[in-house]
């Protein structure tokens, strides 16, 4: 089944774990703008395709195939792993630049970033862990 451009930004914003609000913000358009284009009701320009392909880490030309395979979709995940990695990296060497700060638990015992702070919980993810 072919997928409009539409349906397939839909899947990809969401394999990447991002609200309607979040992806119009990072690729600066209006949240109607990203709902009308996702039902259809208006075309993508260029320059909003170049900005969905790059904020979901993803060459322009996957609009252009006839469905979004899993692979990609997978791709778009781990992208978005790697940019909040990214962001809590940065957070956490600005915080020791500003000083020694500690976080700890009721026991006194220090606070670890886990990986499901950096994953956010996807649609295969969720599948991931259901099968688990």
């Amino acid at each position: 089944m072919q997928e409009t451009v539409g349906q397939k930004l839909k899947r990809l914003r969401e394999a990447a774990g991002l609200s309607q609000d979040e992806m119009a913000t990072r690729i600066g358009i209006s949240r109607e703008s990203i709902t009308n284009y996702e039902r259809g009701k208006t075309v993508m320009p260029v320059p909003v395709l170049l900005e969905s392909a790059k904020t979901l880490g993803i060459p322009l030309g996957v609009f252009q195939e006839e469905s979004v395979s899993d692979l990609t979709l997978i791709q778009v995940e781990l992208h978005a792993v790697m940019n909040r990695a990214n962001e809590l990296m940065r957070a956490l060497t600005q915080a020791q630049r500003s000083g020694p700060a500690t976080t700890t638990t009721t026991d006194e015992t220090p606070k670890s970033v886990i990986f499901a702070d950096v994953l956010p919980l996807t649609p295969l993810r969720r599948q991931f862990v259901a099968a688990r």
